[in-house]
């Protein structure tokens, strides 16, 4: 299992289960220690997007949340999983979200 992965796995036994696309984020930056607006920077957009996201009043695309994943050095399935389910929950869907990223 991967730093991150077990990093994250750690981070869901502390919430009580997966964690949201921001909360994801909002672990991620202080993890790396960098302000919104350095991360807003990194990620090519606006600082106010940054603090939408990580207080879950935005969700980026798919697309961007893998994007997001590869700027910022981490695996990118646990920023699409941690989107989706936000989009899901966002949706009010009862589903649960699980994915698996293989070679296409």
């Amino acid at each position: 299992m991967s730093k991150s992965k077990s990093a994250r796995a750690v981070l869901e036994k502390m919430n009580g289960g997966p964690l949201t696309f921001a909360q994801l984020v909002r672990a991620v930056r202080e993890t790396d220690e960098v302000s919104q607006e350095e991360l807003a920077k990194k990620l090519k957009i606006g600082k106010s997007f940054v603090s939408d996201v990580e207080n879950g009043r935005r969700v980026p695309s798919i697309e961007k949340a893998a994007e997001w994943a590869v700027v910022l050095g981490y695996p990118f399935d646990s920023f699409i999983e941690a989107a989706v389910r936000s989009m899901v929950a966002e949706a009010d869907l009862p589903a649960a979200v699980n994915v698996s990223i293989t070679a296409a």
